[in-house]
């Protein structure tokens, strides 16, 4: 079970207010979808979920199980180390090394945080992906769909509760982007993810079992 919460959440940026909400509950086990117009504040919320961006008013939490992280008590410090535990991004433009093999994209977390490389682990990954093929190619020689799915396997080797993916689909055409969403569902599935998405993409919107609609500074649930 993974629940977050926000309470009286007020993010400013030059003095303009750009987020206001009272009350925000996101705990659905599967994958959440956070729309909105550009400009509207999603990515925002998505820097301020992840820990990003800690200039906000308010109370955060985030229980998981039985342990409960009130960021709002937390110190800079400790607040870092729950970042790495807790999440992982894919972003709309990969983030991928270029030059580097689409395994050593992958392993990159591990050797950051100092992970012990289980091997199985990894080629399970590959496989669900369906990329184990590509493992040694130069991730500059690879797809637009085949990079996004590198990227979300990067994501699911560090073995975080949550994965947070901003406009994932922004850079693919059509098919590709219903193949991120399908990938998305079957592996929060699969590996147990929770997976808050961030689009205004409303073709993909039905790829959502939960979601949440950034309007008029406010989060309130998409009708």
């Amino acid at each position: 079970m993974i629940k977050i919460v926000f309470t009286n959440l007020m993010k400013n940026y030059e003095e303009k207010n750009v987020l206001s909400v009272d009350l925000l509950t996101l705990e659905t086990q599967g994958v959440i979808g956070i729309v909105g117009k550009s400009g509207s504040g999603k990515t925002t919320l998505l820097n301020i979920i992840g820990l990003l961006d800690q200039t906000y008013d308010g109370y955060y939490s985030i229980q998981i199980e039985d342990k409960i992280y009130e960021f709002s008590f937390l110190t800079r410090k400790e607040k870092e180390a729950a970042r790495l535990h807790l999440f992982s991004y894919v972003f709309q433009d990969y983030n991928l090394l270029k030059h580097k093999t689409v395994l050593e994209n992958i392993l990159l977390p591990l050797k950051f945080q100092h992970k012990e490389i289980i091997i199985s682990k990894i080629e399970n990954i590959l496989k669900e992906l369906e990329i184990e093929d590509l493992k040694d190619k130069d991730v500059s020689h690879i797809s637009g769909g085949e990079a996004q799915r590198v990227a979300i396997a990067r994501a699911l080797v560090s073995d975080t509760p949550i994965i947070l993916a901003d406009e994932p689909t922004g850079a693919l055409d059509v098919e590709n982007s219903i193949n991120i969403m399908e990938l998305f569902q079957r592996v929060s599935k699969k590996f147990q993810k929770q997976i808050i998405v961030v689009t205004h993409n409303i073709s993909i919107l039905k790829f959502f079992d939960e979601i949440y609609e950034v309007k008029d500074h406010n989060v309130k649930r998409y009708n």
